[in-house]
């Protein structure tokens, strides 16, 4: 599974917003010495090649990645999943629902939308992150509608939807809803209107933070306001002197239309300019800039990069310490941490990279998700493929073995 806040002279560029929803707490190997650089992606054969496998019947045409899995909407409407989730392994592309316009994944659970607009959530609840009204602790949960009328409440006809680490945020018709940590330390277990603002129609959701906007832009811009937890900046404050930020008076983070995803305690944003930026922590490298040190945060943005890439970047999709983007010839590049090869360089090693390394493949993608130590891509013959962390199959593949490189995931 994004935040920021800016300069006036930013003010009308963002085109896309992520946040990161991985928040595991299993120790990070040591810190190794970086070097980064900016590599040059390699030329793209599979456009010609006569060994690219053929399209499917039913492409993908979104996904999402959570702590340990994957989800993929297909153009049906199916949402396929792989990976650990509620529960149970998956080890290839496994069908969890059907009828979906919009899906988002969050650490231990996913969500999304039906064409209704009637809300979903499936997977693990701790803190009443799927929103249906039942005890806290249940795992595994399947499909399930949000709370609204199907709770005895009044009806919620939601227009986006993001799932966060321990939360989830929609934008609905009449306003703006959470459920979940975000905004209240004891969690909501059925949606809660923060907001009868109702020209949001895009939101994500980080570590108990979140920000909405609106898109497309209005021809004067459209501001991007985030609230929650601020602690590293993630908000788009200083948090030294905002460790918290009320919806009551959101940050103000930039003029622009973004697009979402999910996060952990730090922000990116790809500009209309392309051009990424991202704010918050940065103990892994995670913000692509070498001008804020490891361990270091920022409340405002910094460019990913450095202005050292040749091409613009978009798409920008964030993991727990590591993010993803296309540059404007739809190569992909990482940056950040990369214990299990999740930057997509052919290395697997703990070194963090502080600027963007090309993933090392044939293929360009149209769209990224990044997990906890993994990353995907939909490629330019319609195929997902996936590198980093295989523990429970979240590759889409029963070996168990990590990738440095992009593989194809099975049945996509």
């Amino acid at each position: 599974m994004r935040t920021r806040i800016l300069n006036i002279g930013l003010a009308a560029a963002v085109a896309f917003l992520a946040v990161t929803a991985c928040t595991d707490q299993h120790p990070l190997s040591p810190r190794v010495s970086t070097k980064p650089q900016a590599m040059i992606p390699p030329p793209n054969f599979c456009r010609i090649s006569i060994n690219c496998p053929p399209p499917p019947p039913d492409p993908v045409v979104q996904i999402s990645g959570g702590d340990y899995f994957t989800c993929a909407r297909r153009g049906s409407g199916a949402v396929d999943c792989w990976g650990k989730l509620g529960g149970q392994t998956y080890t290839a592309p496994t069908r969890i629902w059907t009828g979906a316009t919009k899906i988002d994944a969050g650490a231990y659970h996913a969500c999304g939308i039906n064409s209704s607009g009637q809300a979903y959530c499936w997977g693990d609840e701790y803190y009443g992150e799927l929103g249906i009204q039942g005890p806290y602790q249940q795992l595994g949960v399947p499909p399930t509608p949000v709370c609204g009328e199907w709770c005895g409440g009044p009806a919620i006809q939601f227009t986006a939807i993001s799932a966060g680490s321990n939360s989830t945020c929609g934008t609905a018709v009449d306003g703006v809803y959470c459920w979940g940590l975000v905004m209240n330390p004891n969690g909501f277990s059925t949606p809660n209107k923060l907001s009868s603002r109702n020209d949001y129609n895009a939101i994500t959701v980080g570590f108990e933070h979140a920000c909405a906007w609106v898109t497309p832009a209005p021809a004067t811009g459209s501001s991007l306001d985030c609230w929650g937890v601020n602690t590293a900046g993630q908000a788009g404050k200083n948090p030294s002197t905002s460790p918290n930020v009320a919806f009551s008076a959101p940050t103000f983070v930039f003029v622009a239309s973004v697009g979402a995803d999910a996060g952990a305690q730090y922000t990116c944003a790809n500009q209309i300019y392309g051009m990424v930026q991202c704010f918050g922590k940065n103990d892994y490298g995670q913000l692509g800039s070498a001008t804020v040190g490891f361990g270091g945060i920022s409340g405002t943005p910094v460019l990913v990069g450095d202005g050292s890439l040749p091409h613009g970047l978009h798409a920008v999709a964030t993991g727990r310490v590591h993010a993803c983007a296309i540059d404007q010839g739809n190569f992909a590049y990482c940056w950040g941490y990369n214990g299990y090869g999740e930057i997509g360089n052919g290395v697997s090693t703990t070194t963090q990279y502080q600027l963007p390394q090309g993933v090392q493949t044939s293929h360009t993608f149209t769209a990224l998700a990044a997990g906890q130590w993994h990353s995907c891509g939909i490629a330019d013959d319609t195929h997902v493929y996936c590198w980093g962390n295989n523990w429970y199959g979240q590759l889409g593949s029963a070996t168990g073995t990590n990738s440095a490189v992009p593989i194809l995931v099975s049945g996509t």
